[in-house]
């Protein structure tokens, strides 16, 4: 045998591992499978199996249909989430989050990443057509205060703030037909909100998923038509005060939280609110 010390000796990690947002890591086949991809839609679809390589020091992921998927960005959260971040094959942004979102920038799509960061805006949205996201905000701990009107129509997506912690104030004038307002996906985040907003067309205002959540509305919100919703809030502890105006018609829903131990402090009128689990 050759006893020049050269040879490494170190046996191939071939460790699987779980994280709690639905992907695991097999490095023995160097494979990543989600069990499923959350939209900011809140439409899933159903999971799927990529392989991973480093190119060129870069690592990158490759979807089944042959896709790359560049890699700067990969963190464990205290919950034990895997949260990957990156970019598309056209230069775009993309990322999956700690609630299993897979959040997809388009070529109108502002983009603004970092933790700890404080974001002010008072420009006014107009976003139209399926798979459209006007805005992603995707870090840890930010503070946003956002202004402006808006309008979101047509299967778009207003807006997306993604991270644990963040802390977002959210008013001014917004219309939602037939698409989602915004998406709040991280666990501790507190939101607040104001002004007015109209739904309609089956859209939904704003989803909130994530543990420990608190939500404050002193707005005013008018939700029309089968499918319409004010509010969806998907996890457990979350924290509802409400003491602004809703006037639901036509089929709609206020609000429809799903998660166990939900506080809600109903002072506002309107109470068209859909709970599963456990509340109090």
């Amino acid at each position: 045998p050759d006893d020049s010390g050269d040879d490494d000796d170190t046996p191939p990690d071939n460790s699987v591992i779980t994280f709690s947002n639905g992907v695991t890591i097999d490095k023995g086949k160097d494979t990543l499978t989600f069990d499923s991809f959350k939209l900011d839609n809140g439409s899933v679809l159903e999971g799927a199996v990529w392989n991973y390589s480093e190119q060129d020091n870069q690592w990158q992921l490759t979807t089944a249909d042959g896709k790359t998927l560049n890699v700067t960005g990969w963190d464990v959260t205290d919950a034990n989430a895997a949260v990957i971040e990156g970019t598309q094959e056209n230069g775009l942004y993309w990322k999956y989050d700690s609630r299993g979102y897979l959040i997809i920038a388009d070529d109108k799509t502002a983009v603004i990443s970092g933790d700890d960061q404080a974001h002010n805006s008072d420009r006014g949205m107009d976003i139209s057509g399926q798979d459209r996201t006007g805005v992603i905000i995707s870090g840890d701990r930010t503070v946003n205060t956002l202004t402006g009107d808006s309008s979101v129509t047509d299967g778009a997506t207003g807006m997306v703030i993604s991270g644990d912690g963040t802390t977002n104030t959210i008013s001014g004038h917004s219309t939602v037909d037939n698409a989602t307002g915004a998406l709040i996906s991280g666990n501790g985040t507190t939101t607040n909100f104001a002004g007015d907003i109209a739904v309609s067309g089956g859209g939904t205002a704003i989803i909130i998923d994530g543990d420990n959540a608190t939500i404050k509305n002193t707005g005013t919100s008018d939700i029309s038509g089968a499918g319409s919703t004010g509010t969806v809030i998907n996890g457990n502890n979350a924290r509802v005060n409400n003491d602004g105006d809703m006037t639901i018609t036509d089929g709609g829903t206020g609000a429809h939280i799903t998660g166990d131990d939900v506080v809600i402090d109903n002072a506002g009128s309107g109470d068209d609110v859909v709970i599963d689990n456990r509340y109090r």
